[in-house]
């Protein structure tokens, strides 16, 4: 009995030695297979230096759980009882696990990028510092984390490790949005008041007005402020009334609100005041000579008045002796046009020298030594000679000395000048001047006749023969 139950315990020591044996051998199979699995599958999967120690750290942990995570979804892959959809799933996840490096490297890349733009902005002052992005980078990447989504892409969270025994979640984002360069941190450009200035007036340049006072001509320049305004409310505030990144920086550097209307108008105003502070000013005052030049813009301005009020009329004349005095008598074929009101023109050059406001009292055609018609006219004007002009001061006249006194003489005129006068009068050109002042006597000058109508001042008169006048 003794003998059977030995014999009998040594066989089932031998069945479960064959049945260990068979369950390793079965361990070992899986193994072997799994291990043809990771090595298919994940031969691919490498860490890469992102040159910096933390970001090593990050990335390598977040590839181990990758590795981790393929084996299940691999198995997945080969059971014929799990639906497509869950396959399709699977196989989706497990490419993106696949390409994690070099996801991965995307996201180091744009954080990197990120990180170096702010530090340099800051630093040279193009950037206004961002609390939120420093508490995320705060000792270098020390508090960025890394994880897989559902989908096995990263993503990304931001701790705000204070050492206060709570690990606050700054932010998180997404793998689409780093994708997408789209930073969660949103950095404030710095603008430099004082270049915003002196841009503004490059551009802006000043201006010189003049206005008269009596017989002084004041001259002002300064900045003009219409163009000054416009140009900075459009610097600092948008067509819908939102602040421009301008405005934005200003308005945080003084502590005001960039989006209340009040505050911007008083960065507006303000940056306006200060180009004009930069901006060349001054005022002139010219006291016109002894009331000369005065008296002489008084007299024009009552001619001009008085020609609106009294139009011009034209009358053929025998030729004044003042036109054989001057040795200017008319040419074969013309006489002499008299003009009642007649016109008064801001200026004549009579050989070299400028007569000021002079007014025509008559005209006829003059034959040049070279054989050229021209217009000759007797003019009056004020030379600055002895004449005087009456003054009311309380009631009493008293006769105050302008240096003016009329002067008349006979003048050949420049084309220009003659063209200046014929327009005065209402003609078109001198062509129309010359033909009025022609006598109409012999087929031969028929080519010289007046013509039966002239048109001056918008009114229309007639030749009349007998009284050998325009009517």
């Amino acid at each position: 009995m003794m003998e059977y139950q030995d014999q009998r315990g040594f066989q089932k020591r031998q069945e479960d030695r064959e049945i260990a044996l068979l369950d390793e051998q079965k361990k070992q199979r899986e193994f072997e297979r799994k291990q043809q699995l990771r090595d298919r599958f994940l031969k691919n999967i490498q860490a890469y230096d992102t040159g910096s120690k933390t970001l090593n750290e990050v990335t390598g942990n977040v590839i181990v759980r990758a590795m981790e995570e393929m084996i299940p979804l691999v198995e997945l892959l080969d059971n014929p009882s799990v639906s497509e959809r869950e396959k399709m799933k699977a196989q989706l996840k497990l490419q993106n696990l696949q390409q994690l490096p070099e996801n991965l490297k995307r996201v180091t890349d744009f954080y990197s990028s990120q990180a170096q733009m702010y530090n340099e902005g800051v630093a040279n002052n193009r950037l206004w510092r961002d609390p939120m992005f420093e508490r995320a980078f705060q000792d270098g990447f020390q508090n960025v984390a890394v994880d897989l989504d559902e989908n096995g892409l990263p993503i990304v969270g931001f701790i705000d490790k204070n050492n206060d025994g709570v690990n606050d979640v700054v932010g998180v984002q997404p793998f689409e949005e780093i994708k997408n360069m789209y930073s969660p941190f949103q950095f404030q450009p710095k603008f430099d008041y004082d270049a915003l200035l002196k841009d503004a007036t490059a551009k802006i340049q000043p201006e010189t007005n003049q206005t008269d006072d009596g017989n002084v001509q004041i001259k002002t320049t300064g900045l003009p402020k219409d163009k000054a305004t416009s140009y900075a409310r459009s610097l600092f505030v948008q067509a819908d009334g939102s602040p421009t990144p301008e405005m934005m920086s200003v308005a945080r550097e003084r502590g005001l609100n960039p989006f209340d209307v009040n505050d911007q108008n008083s960065v507006v105003n303000s940056f306006v005041s200060d180009m004009s502070l930069r901006t060349k000013s001054g005022r002139e005052e010219t006291r016109k000579d002894s009331a000369l030049d005065w008296e002489r813009e008084r007299r024009l301005a009552a001619s001009e008045k008085k020609a609106e009020d009294n139009p011009v009329s034209l009358n053929v004349v025998e030729t004044p002796p003042i036109y054989k005095e001057a040795n200017r008598m008319p040419a074969k074929g013309y006489k002499t046009v008299s003009l009642t009101n007649g016109p008064v023109v801001n200026s004549i050059v009579v050989k070299g020298k400028t007569i000021t406001n002079p007014r025509m009292d008559s005209y006829s055609v003059f034959k040049n030594k070279n054989g050229v018609n021209q217009i000759v006219a007797e003019i009056s004007y004020e030379d600055t000679k002895g004449a005087s002009r009456e003054v009311f001061t309380g009631g009493d006249t008293a006769k105050e000395n302008t240096g003016l006194r009329l002067k008349t003489k006979v003048v050949v005129l420049t084309q220009e000048d003659a063209v200046k006068f014929a327009r005065k009068i209402g003609f078109q050109n001198t062509n129309e001047m010359k033909r009025a002042a022609a006598v109409a006597v012999s087929e031969s000058s028929k080519g010289s006749q007046r013509p039966k109508t002239v048109t001056q001042n918008g009114f229309t008169y007639t030749w009349n023969e007998q009284t050998q006048r325009y009517e």
